[in-house]
């Protein structure tokens, strides 16, 4: 049963996962990189590491912190992406504003 309460209640609470936020920005930006493992790292190089990974490459064992040369040797395939922060900034401030 539904309590009164509940239903007076002005106050929302709304949890947002943004696991893999830049990677699915990425993605939504960039179509062709939608189905594919990608990580997003601060500069295309081997000596870094992911600061981001799709859900596509985090079902093969790779996640934020791993470096690009095992993220390589995991998947041959799997797409670097520079990252933009900015654009991350533009979709936060969007999903913020929506949700108030």
């Amino acid at each position: 049963m539904l309590d009164a309460s509940f239903v007076n209640n002005t106050e929302r609470q709304l949890f947002v996962d943004m696991n893999a936020f830049f990677a699915s920005v990425e993605q939504q930006e960039r179509p062709e990189l939608r189905g594919k493992p990608i990580i997003v790292c601060p500069m295309i190089t081997d000596n870094t590491c992911a600061i981001a990974a799709s859900y596509e490459a985090k079902k093969l064992g790779i996640k934020t912190g791993t470096g690009v040369k095992e993220a390589k040797q995991i998947c041959p395939s799997v797409i670097l992406v520079e990252s933009r922060p900015d654009l991350y900034v533009k979709y936060h401030d969007r999903l913020h504003w929506m949700m108030l």
